[in-house]
Order: C-alpha cells, then structure tokens, then sequence
C-alpha cells in the first residue's frame, strides 16, 4: 500500500509540474515577445525568409480569430476557458488513478493551454487580446493564423484525445466485449454439462 501511495504522489507531483510549467513557457514566451516589441501590433523578427516570423498580434477572438467581432466575444471565451479549466481540473483528479497515459498527457496540455489564453482575456498583461506571435507562411502561399505556446499546448491536446478515442478505444472496447463474450460461452459451457 505504501509503495502504491509513494507512486500516486510522485505522479500528482510530477503532473503539476509539468502544467505549471508549460503555463510558465507559455506567459513567459507572450511577455518577452509583448515587451520586445514595446506593444506594437505588427512588429515582426523573420526567423525564416518566407516560413516564419516572430509576429506579434493581439487576438481578440479564439482560433483565426473567431468571435473577435462579437462584442461579448471576450467574455464568452473567457467564461468558456474558466469551465474548460475547471472541468479539466476535476476530471483529471477525480480520475487520476485511472486515467491511461493518453488522458493524462491530452489534461496536461490542455489544462496550461486554457488557463494561459484566459489569463491573457482577462486583460492582466493590459493587452486588446491574446497576444499570438508564431506566424507561419505553408508552401509558399497560405498564411497560417498567428499562434501562441497555449494554442499549441490546446491543439496538441485535442489531438490526443481524438486519436484515443478515434482508434484506440475502439480496440479496448472490442477487447471488452471479447472478453464479455468469452465469461458467457464459458457460463454456457459451465451449464451444459
């Protein structure tokens, strides 16, 4: 039993570091880029002629800037990222111990990745939105929506999730109903004789 404890500690342990540091990535990365550029909305460093740029804009929706022009908008998005968080954060303690390891890394990413957006909404860096500066130009043509730490942390998690469920529970459910099936023809046989 306490060996089992000793682990469960050092697993809560290590998850909450590991959050609260992608969340520190994350406001640090938005603060220097924020303060390099003294503020100014499309001031920009080229990293990579025609690929990538340190960009910085303020969005003022979610992803490519959805609900940015909706006057609630902001708050809407900061009410959603606020039950985001807390449901993530519930979930993922009330479930620890039996989470697989694709839950828990998918909560990992996605708990620091709301929380860093939302900090950003509720205007404590005095900004007009969440400040983005990863910008990417794809094949020459298509530019890719401005981006952050967060954002990435986000997609990443929704990612994990959505292949978990997609094709790996689907092999653990036909395990299940494998196994369902085998108790019963083995009841079966238990009766027949």
């Amino acid at each position: 039993m306490e060996n089992s404890s000793k682990k469960l500690i050092k697993q809560i342990i290590i998850a909450c570091v590991v959050m609260v540091g992608l969340l520190v990535i994350d406001i640090v990365t938005k603060l220097v880029v924020h303060n390099y550029f003294n503020g100014v909305e499309g001031s920009y460093i080229t990293v990579i002629d025609n690929f990538f740029w340190i960009y910085l804009t303020y969005n003022r929706g979610a992803l490519a800037s959805f609900l940015a022009n909706v006057s609630f908008g902001r708050i809407l998005l900061s009410i959603l990222s606020i039950v985001g968080s807390a449901v993530s954060i519930y979930y993922l303690v009330k479930h620890f111990k039996t989470l697989n390891i694709w839950y828990r890394i998918a909560l990992y990413l996605f708990i620091p990745g709301c929380t860093g957006n939302l900090i950003d909404r509720v205007n404590i860096y005095h900004t007009d939105g969440v400040i983005d500066f990863l910008k990417f130009k794809l094949f020459g043509f298509y530019n890719f929506p401005v981006f952050n730490f967060a954002d990435m942390c986000l997609t990443v998690s929704i990612f994990l999730f959505l292949i978990k469920a997609i094709f790996f529970d689907k092999e653990n459910k036909n395990d299940e109903l494998e196994k369902e099936l085998a108790k019963k023809d083995d009841g079966n046989d238990l009766s027949s004789k």
